[in-house]
């Protein structure tokens, strides 16, 4: 005979997230607020010993917080203070001037690691709503890039998060940073955390700086609702890079073959540049003028500040022999190896969060990748001799969606870089971003990358 498990019942007086105080307290209890100054005795609760909050009155002349005093009349009837008979009914709320004198009264913003604001206890609620910096950020609201959003997830009793995280300061990284998000999962029911997303805060316990596993125990532990305080990289614009070429280009007429270049002006620059180069004339079997070249100069006259028609003609009239300047703009295509301070974000050890798994072993993995002539490879760095957390090894902190790194995705944010083509990065000082570049400039279709990862698996 089996029996037939039922869920526990819901607390009665659950723990939440106040959206009117910013702070954590029981359903049913007051408000609580950080008060600047010390608070007149006339002002203050006999019950809780705070200063009142929805305040009401007795017939007998005293006043107590409304919750205070129903928690009280619900198991006697009678006044807490001078034991008279006493009913709800009996009580009615204060007055105007109390009030207001109550809402007046100066708190500190809860979210003293985002804001430092003191106001008036009756602006607090607009202010964390709309204002604070560190405020929780509407349902479906998206997190912000370059600065910190609190957001708020709910989940049920025994239900994980569903994420990927690495981190945690016995590694390269110092902060909490969510690897992947498993779909199906809260995390991924929420839509608003990505790969890559720092775990700043969860219930205003600050995860920085503190072991992996107290980070773990932090997001398995803690209570809903949560509120996350997530920090995103700001996107940076990656505006191509040029830089000017100047090509000299001599021509000899051929008799019956075409020169074959069509020039034009261009209305939002200066200067007359070749449209089109044609099929089968001169300038095609020659190969160096291309479409786009801004025309400098033909034979020594300067063709800058000319109008196409004139240069046309100057053309048809140099005679045998045409010499050409031309200006070209080259994109700069080096790979792009950047240092990202450790501080910032990025990753070491790979942690699935689910409690039964015990840890795996690190693995070294060999990983040819294939680069184009003008492909970049599309990767951020850090690590090195000298960092704050004494020597790190070199590890990726990014990878951006148009390399070849990310084309081929044999790599992930955290592996640590061993050897490239044959080099090896271990040991190598501070500034090893301009060794890398250094590296990478000399490589022509193959990157070779071992990386070292370290798998550490739980779940939240």
């Amino acid at each position: 005979m089996t029996e037939s498990s039922t869920p526990a019942p819901a607390p009665r007086n659950p723990i939440i997230l106040c959206r009117t105080c910013g702070q954590r307290h029981q359903l049913h209890d007051n408000h609580v607020y950080d008060y600047c100054d010390i608070v007149d005795e006339e002002l203050t609760c006999n019950i809780c010993l705070q200063p009142l909050v929805n305040p009401m009155d007795t017939m007998c002349g005293h006043t107590f917080c409304m919750r205070c005093l129903r928690s009280v009349l619900n198991l006697h009837k009678f006044c807490p203070i001078d034991r008279r008979p006493l009913t709800q009914q009996d009580c009615r709320a204060s007055s105007l001037i109390v009030r207001r004198m109550l809402d007046r009264l100066i708190v500190l913003c809860p979210n003293t690691d985002f804001c430092t604001s003191k106001l008036p206890r009756s602006e607090l609620e607009p202010h964390l709503q709309n204002r604070c910096p560190g405020r929780i950020v509407g349902p479906g609201a998206p997190i912000r890039h370059g600065q910190l959003t609190s957001i708020e997830i709910n989940r049920k009793p025994n239900r994980d998060l569903g994420i990927y995280f690495v981190g945690g300061n016995e590694t390269p990284l110092i902060g909490v940073v969510v690897q992947e998000v498993i779909p199906g999962e809260v995390v991924a029911e929420d839509a608003r955390i990505l790969p890559g997303d720092q775990i700043v805060q969860v219930n205003s316990r600050d995860l920085r700086d503190i072991p992996h596993s107290i980070a773990r125990e932090a997001l398995c532990s803690a209570e809903t609702p949560l509120r996350l305080t997530i920090y995103r990289e700001k996107q940076e614009s990656k505006a191509p890079v040029f830089t000017t070429t100047v090509l000299q280009v001599s021509l000899t007429k051929v008799t019956g073959v075409p020169l074959g270049i069509k020039i034009a002006a261009k209305q939002s620059e200066q200067g007359i540049y070749i449209m089109e180069v044609l099929e089968s004339s001169l300038a095609r079997r020659d190969g160096r003028l291309k479409a786009d070249d801004r025309v400098l100069q033909i034979n020594g006259f300067n063709v800058e500040d000319e109008m196409p028609e004139r240069v046309a003609r100057i053309i048809r009239d140099c005679g045998d022999r045409v010499e050409m300047v031309v200006s070209r703009q080259v994109q700069v295509t080096t790979p792009e190896v950047i240092q990202v301070p450790p501080a910032e974000l990025p990753t070491e050890p790979f942690t699935l969060l689910r409690h039964a798994l015990a840890p795996k072993v690190r693995a070294e993995k060999t990983v040819n990748i294939k680069k184009g002539n003008k492909e970049c490879m599309g990767i951020s760095v850090s690590g090195g001799k000298g960092q704050r957390k004494g020597d790190v090894p070199i590890f990726i902190t990014g990878i951006q969606a148009d390399g070849c790194v990310a084309r081929h995705g044999q790599l992930k944010k955290g592996d640590i870089l061993l050897s490239v083509n044959g080099t090896s990065l271990l040991h190598l000082p501070l500034f090893i971003h301009k060794i890398c570049v250094h590296i990478a400039l000399k490589l022509m279709n193959f990157i070779l990358i071992p990386p070292y990862r370290k798998e550490t698996f739980s779940l939240v």
